[in-house]
């Protein structure tokens, strides 16, 4: 595993002890419908930190374990800072630090 994939790695650790942390790591998946969102974000159907949960690091963590190639771009960290001032979550700061760093690791 290169040194990206494993940076990579720690960074979705780190975000989901955080998300743990802020008591937004759900047990159980969104319904199975929620899924079949085609809108960015699935936001019609979970909430942020669900899309976080269940959509994002999912994806990001088998690439980086099956040491596939990035996305070229990824900009997720203005989503969620949109989403935590609307929750009024203070709190997340390093949540969306945490994202920040994946941002920059994902499209460099």
């Amino acid at each position: 595993m290169t040194q990206d994939h494993q940076r990579i790695e720690q960074l979705l650790t780190q975000l989901e002890e955080e998300m743990r942390g802020l008591s937004i790591w759900g047990d159980q998946p969104p319904d199975p419908t929620a899924f079949a969102s085609t809108l960015p974000f699935y936001h019609d159907r979970m909430g942020f930190h669900e899309w976080l949960q269940w959509v994002f690091v999912p994806r990001i963590a088998r690439l980086a374990e099956q040491r596939i190639d990035f996305p070229g771009k990824c900009d997720i960290a203005p989503m969620s800072e949109v989403w935590f001032e609307q929750k009024q979550m203070v709190q997340a700061v390093n949540l969306v630090r945490i994202l920040q760093e994946l941002d920059r690791q994902l499209s460099a």
